[in-house]
Parts: structure tokens; sequence; C-alpha cells
């Protein structure tokens, strides 16, 4: 048995990865097209077959596309994200969404031997009603890993930290942070000109 994380691809772009045991598979945001969803899954071995779900964490056009709401229509694949997150989508696809089955959750989920939780932060967006990141909890030997997902988030809190096991040095690595930037418990670095993003954690 395995626990395995792909990003498939990241960056204004388009933005997908997958994240697979042995007994399923589930996509994190869909920016990619149809056919790199194909090409990249098979080099990895993983059929349209083993994907349960997609889940979505927000509805900026670099983490849902037209080409990949066909793919998993095709495949019957279900959308799985927060009530307000898919609001979001359909007003950008609907025509796309009214084909694709759809679970709505607030908080956790499981397919087989992959339980997901999800959980709010904060989006500089205000056109953004709902971004969701996700914590994967796999057993694997009598011992449990967690793999922590979090993107596009204009703060960083302990939540973060907590949920996700991502240390807060290698988070921030681009930011040159001063005492008065810590506001309310968040860290806001007056410096608008350096880097956002979020590093992959894994926790064992």
């Amino acid at each position: 048995m395995s626990l395995n994380f792909c990003i498939l691809s990241s960056g204004s772009s388009g933005n997908c990865s997958v994240i697979w045991t042995d007994k399923t598979a589930i996509l994190v945001d869909l920016g990619c097209s149809s056919k790199y969803l194909i090409e990249n899954l098979d080099i990895l071995g993983i059929s349209p077959q083993k994907l349960e779900a997609v889940m979505i964490t927000h509805a900026h056009m670099d983490h849902i596309s037209a080409s990949g709401f066909n793919f998993i229509a095709k495949n019957n694949i279900p959308i799985c994200t927060h009530e307000d997150a898919l609001k979001d989508i359909s007003k950008k696809y609907s025509d796309k969404i009214e084909k694709c089955a759809s679970m709505m959750f607030s908080k956790n989920l499981e397919f087989k031997d992959l339980a997901i939780e999800s959980f709010d932060v904060h989006h500089k967006d205000r056109n953004i009603s709902k971004t969701l990141e996700f914590a994967f909890f796999h057993s694997l030997n009598k011992r449990q890993y967690k793999i922590g997902y979090v993107t596009d988030t204009g703060k960083v809190s302990k939540k973060i930290d907590t949920k996700t096991s991502i240390f807060i040095e290698p988070f921030i690595r681009y930011w040159d942070i001063a005492a008065s930037d810590i506001v309310n418990g968040f860290l806001e670095p007056k410096n608008n000109t350096v880097e956002y993003g979020a590093k992959i954690g894994l926790s064992f």
C-alpha cells in the first residue's frame, strides 16, 4: 500500500494535482485541459475510472476549466466543494456544471482508504465566496500520514499550520517579516511586491 501525491500543473496558466493510494485517486482543482489530464494521468498509471472525485478549492479560472469539466462529465467523476464555491463556479460554467455530478460538503469526506478534511482560508478576491483547502489522511502500516494542500491564501494563520503541518518559515520564505506585520493573529506583510504562495506539507 502507498500514499502518493503529484502536482500536475501549477501557476496562473492552470492548477491541478492528484493524490492517490492503491485503492482510490482524487483530483484537486481542475485548471487543465482534458487532453493534458489524460496524458499526465496515464504517465502516472492512473485511469480515469480510478478517480472518485475532484476537490475544487475555489472558482478562479486557473483552478477550473471548461475542458476539465468535459473530462469529469465524460468519466462520471463528481465535483466536491462547498455550496458557495459551487455557486461561484456555476456563474462561469453553468452549462458544464449541469452535466457533472456534484457532492457539496462542509467539512469531511472519505473515499475508501483516503479521508479528507476541508477548512476555510482567507482569499483577497472579494468576488470569491469561499476558498477551501484540504488535509488528506491515510493509514499505512499502523501509522497515519497527512498531506496538506493550501493555495491562494492571503493570510497565514495557526489554523493552516495545524491542519496541514506546513511550517511557517518555508511558507513565508519570500517575505521580509517585521513585528508590525502581525495583525490580529494573522501575518500580513506590508510589502505587496513579494511572492504569495504555499508549500505542501507532509506530516508523519
